[in-house]
């Protein structure tokens, strides 16, 4: 607001309130009117449609003398007073019908597929399992993951402790005696199985090695 009453404009160059102007009278800009129109010559004139107004407001016909009124909030154009006479959004939002609503964000699952726009809202889709969040819909585009699995280039793979058939199915890269292992685990008298080291699996620790007997 700049301080002065809805029937007054800011002089800028003198910071001082005046009266608007009438129909009729002279003016240096639209604010300097009642009906919020100034004509090419320096004219208050009425307004006769949507042209003669800013964005944000419209020609209002049902004035004794037709001036420029505000939108609802809501709205960036319109055709009339209300929330359901928009014909333009503000960004960040959409326009439904005549009602401009607000853009969805997606929920924890999910990812934009497509961005929401001024005639449609967002559209979100599931991420790819077993990703908890991501920015795509791939394994590749995971930036978290639902399964206990944690992030790596891209996609999600067991912690050590996990089965697996092949290092690349570990995030270690090791895969040791069926188990995803935290190291190569090649030392004599190593293991990664809780049932050989006593603690618990895909950690690789010394177990009591036996001397054949003979």
């Amino acid at each position: 607001s700049d301080g002065c009453a809805e029937d007054q404009y800011c002089d800028r160059r003198q910071l001082r309130c005046f009266p608007k102007r009438s129909v009729a009278e002279g003016c240096a800009g639209p604010e300097q009117c009642l009906t919020g129109v100034c004509d090419p010559v320096g004219i208050c004139g009425p307004c006769e449609g949507p042209d003669d107004c800013a964005d944000g407001e419209f020609c209002d016909s049902s004035a004794e003398v037709p001036g420029c009124a505000l939108c609802d909030g809501a709205c960036r154009l319109c055709e009339r007073a209300g929330s359901d006479a928009c014909t333009g959004c503000s960004e960040g939002s959409y326009l439904l019908g005549q009602m401009c609503l607000p853009c969805s964000a997606c929920p924890v699952g999910q990812y934009a597929q497509a961005a929401c726009v001024q005639t449609a809202d967002t559209v979100c889709v599931g991420c790819a399992a077993p990703c908890g969040s991501c920015d795509g819909g791939s394994v590749a585009d995971c930036l978290t993951c639902s399964d206990g699995s944690v992030p790596v280039d891209g996609g999600c793979l067991p912690p050590p402790g996990s089965a697996c058939a092949d290092p690349a199915e570990c995030q270690s890269g090791h895969c040791v005696e069926g188990v995803c292992c935290d190291v190569a685990c090649s030392a004599n008298c190593s293991s990664c199985l809780a049932s050989l080291t006593g603690g618990q699996d895909g950690l690789c620790l010394l177990w009591q090695c036996h001397a054949d007997a003979g």
